[in-house]
Order: structure tokens, then C-alpha cells, then sequence
């Protein structure tokens, strides 16, 4: 991993701490993969301005099967494409900001997902429990495929303390994307905005 990076993901994970203090931990652990939704954590130190976007596949791709067919591959590498594309994906108003890295990754993971049943039992029979074993042998787990897009970019500015938006461009881009959780720390100050096509700016405070 880039050294530049690491000191960013240690404040992005105290940043989300912080923005979810108040939250139960199932309910943040349960927005991490959801398709519409994505998120986008930001830090500015200086002149130098770091990001990272985490979204699922459906909402850059639309699927999250691992690409195989010449189709596929090809909805793959043009969204890696455009992923990279840093300058056209985030505007910038009061300076000027310029991509110096970017860096996109697709992950997979496939987990068993376990149906819940309700048991009878006032059931006694030996061929009724029977047959509910074989039913639940049959129906209990059955796999389940998350991908996800990471993409981590760094942005070189002009003058740091003059940023004054950041305009989202990629929520007109990608229109899988219906909200975006957005984090930041700009210069010790931090905060998070829901953003949406409609509203696709961070004012910098």
C-alpha cells in the first residue's frame, strides 16, 4: 500500500467513529453493502487532498457475478476506466486540484446466506421430522456474491485553505448511485453530507 495512504485510512477510521458515535453498531455495519448507496470519505492536510469511494458493484456495473462473458469484461474495464478518470469525476471551486493518483480496485466476496425458520414443535411423528430435516438440509444456506468498487485517489491543490466545494460529478456519472455517504476532515475540521445527483456538492467549511 502507498505510505501516503496509510495515515489517511488511520484518520478516516476515527472519522467514522466519530460520525457514528451515536449509531448501534449493527445499524452502520448494515449500510456497508447496499445497492443505490455508496460512500466517500475525504481528507485534506495542506495542499495535499486524499479520497476514498466505496460502492457496490450493481451500482457502477450492474451486477456483482464475477465478470466472465467478453460483455461483462467489457462493462468492467470501462468503469475501471472511468474510475480512474479522477479529474472528471470530482470539480473543485476557490483552487485549483489536480490528480496526481488513482487507484481502483474490485473485490468479491461470497458468504452463505442462512434462511431463518419458525419450528413447530407440537409435530411428533418420525416421518413429519424426517421430512422437515431433509427440507432444511435442502433450503438452509445458499451462497451469496458481494462485489464492491474501491477507489483511492489523491489530489494535489494549489492553495489548500482556499477550497472552499467539492462537486461530486461522478453521482451524475454513475446513475446506479442514488445516495452518497460522504465523511471529511478538511484541515482538523471535520463533517459528512448525504449527497445525491440533485445535490452533489461538499461546501468546505
Amino acid at each position: 500500500m502507498n505510505a501516503s495512504i496509510k495515515p489517511m485510512l488511520l484518520l478516516l477510521s476515527l472519522l467514522t467513529v466519530t460520525v457514528h458515535a451515536d449509531e448501534p453498531a449493527e445499524q452502520v455495519q448494515h449500510g456497508a453493502h447496499v445497492h443505490g448507496e455508496a460512500t466517500l470519505q475525504l481528507v485534506l492536510q495542506g495542499n495535499d487532498l486524499e479520497m476514498e469511494l466505496h460502492s457496490p458493484a450493481m451500482n457502477i456495473i450492474g451486477f456483482e457475478h464475477q465478470a466472465v462473458s467478453a460483455k461483462d469484461q467489457q462493462k468492467l474495464q470501462q468503469a475501471i476506466a472511468a474510475l480512474e478518470a479522477a479529474n472528471e469525476l470530482f470539480r473543485f471551486q476557490g483552487t485549483s486540484c489536480e490528480s496526481v493518483k488513482a487507484a481502483v480496485n474490485l473485490s468479491h466476496d461470497t458468504s452463505a446466506h442462512e434462511h431463518e425458520h419458525e419450528h413447530e414443535h407440537e409435530e411428533t411423528t418420525d416421518h413429519h421430522n424426517e421430512q422437515h430435516k431433509h427440507q432444511e438440509e435442502g433450503h438452509t444456506r445458499e451462497p451469496v456474491q458481494h462485489s464492491e468498487f474501491i477507489a483511492r485517489y489523491v489530489f494535489r491543490c494549489d492553495n489548500g485553505s482556499r477550497l472552499r466545494q467539492i462537486n461530486v460529478a461522478l453521482l451524475q456519472q454513475f446513475s446506479g448511485i442514488h445516495r452518497l455517504d460522504a465523511q471529511w476532515i478538511f484541515n482538523a475540521r471535520q463533517g459528512a453530507a448525504e449527497l445525491s445527483a440533485d445535490s452533489p456538492t461538499i461546501e468546505v467549511p
